[in-house]
């Protein structure tokens, strides 16, 4: 678990400087190792998804944000009310998401 708390503040050093696909694979990592320390829905891996699926929209990828982001939801609301700010901060990038993706199929038209 701790491991996957130093791939944390790795993955974020390489958002902040836009290394964005060294951010995204120290991401991936956070979570193998989390998931091996921990169960596969604990609370704990809500945020490395949401972090992973905020740098993916960042990087344009907004169906595997999207993705990403709905894992985080779906974890977070196995233990934590609607109302917590967690959930809250990820429905509402669910929403800019699914805004975005509107907008790129309207422009297709």
């Amino acid at each position: 678990y701790a491991l996957g708390n130093t791939y944390i503040f790795i993955a974020q050093t390489y958002g902040c400087v836009k290394e964005f696909t060294a951010a995204s694979s120290y991401y991936e990592r956070v979570i193998e190792v989390q998931q091996k320390a921990l169960s596969t829905d604990h609370v704990a891996l809500g945020t490395p998804f949401c972090n992973w699926g905020c740098l993916k929209y960042k990087m344009g990828a907004y169906t595997e944000a999207l993705t990403l982001l709905q894992r985080a939801l779906g974890i977070h609301l196995k233990s934590l009310p609607t109302s917590d700010d967690r959930v809250v901060a990820v429905m509402k990038s669910i929403e800019a998401i699914q805004e975005e993706l509107n907008i790129n199929q309207q422009k297709a038209k």
